[in-house]
């Protein structure tokens, strides 16, 4: 008899003990994986573009500068994603930054012994607000530190007026309806015809060890070989949250009767909010 209780005792225990059929599982434990504090990016960024040609006198008959000064504070989250830095505002906000962008380019060219044009005069003024662009930070392959690229897209209000006199002693007017001959780099938007600054900036650290994958050494190679072609010598501080860039991009060579440079000032840094 003691032996049946004992087994109907044990029975009872172990069915105590274990877990009913109808409960819920345990739920899983939430994500230990800590959300990127959020942090200030600021910041500012000058570029300066100076253009020129060159006539036969040696002054210049076609002239263009373009200057973009902004600045940046925006509150942002940053994660590493393998290379890159991933620089994401509060709120799914796009990245801003506030500032002006100016363009102007003048033309002036005398031919009296033309049989059809003997005078032209060109003015093309354009000015525009900074707003939203794309900003990517990398860490390079080409040397030590983070590659930057800067992307704008925004909309520009002027107006361009070219006036050629010809033999006759006719005038003709050609506005904006026509190329903007040199004297703007400004490309019309297709939707809306509203002329728009959309350029690219990329800055690079200074060039490292020569590296080992075919496309990155082709890039290593022609930065080596051409140094003035592309922006060189940007610094990213050692803990990754700031970064400055000063110098001069060449388009022209040497001699050329054309000049065409672009002078970028560049730095941004991460602080706390």
């Amino acid at each position: 008899m003691k032996s049946v209780f004992a087994t109907a005792l044990a029975a009872c225990m172990l069915l105590a003990c274990s877990p009913k059929a109808d409960e819920e599982p345990a739920e899983a434990p939430p994500d230990s994986t800590p959300t990127p504090a959020l942090q200030r990016l600021v910041g500012t960024l000058s570029i300066t573009e100076d253009y020129a040609i060159a006539g036969k006198s040696g002054a210049p008959f076609l002239t263009r500068k373009m200057v973009l000064q902004g600045k940046i504070d925006q509150v942002v989250q940053v994660e590493e994603s393998g290379d890159s830095l991933d620089v994401t505002p509060e709120g799914g906000a796009p990245m801003r930054m506030s500032g002006t962008i100016s363009e102007t380019g003048q033309l002036s060219m005398d031919n009296p012994d033309s049989n059809s044009i003997v005078k032209t005069r060109g003015d093309s003024t354009w000015t525009g607000k900074l707003g939203d662009y794309e900003l990517r930070i990398a860490r390079s392959k080409l040397g030590v530190g983070d590659e930057i690229h800067l992307r704008f897209n925004m909309p520009m209000d002027g107006n361009m007026v070219v006036k050629s006199t010809h033999t006759s002693g006719a005038v003709t007017e050609m506005g904006t309806e026509g190329n903007l001959m040199g004297l703007s780099l400004l490309e019309a938007n297709p939707s809306d015809g509203k002329f728009m600054f959309k350029r690219d900036y990329d800055l690079f650290p200074k060039l490292g060890q020569e590296p080992t994958e075919a496309f990155e050494k082709q890039l290593y190679d022609g930065m080596k070989k051409f140094p003035a072609v592309v922006h060189l010598g940007a610094v990213t501080n050692p803990g990754r949250n700031a970064w400055t860039y000063a110098g001069t991009k060449v388009y022209s060579k040497p001699g050329s009767e054309t000049q065409w440079t672009e002078k970028v000032e560049l730095s941004f840094k991460l602080v706390p909010r």
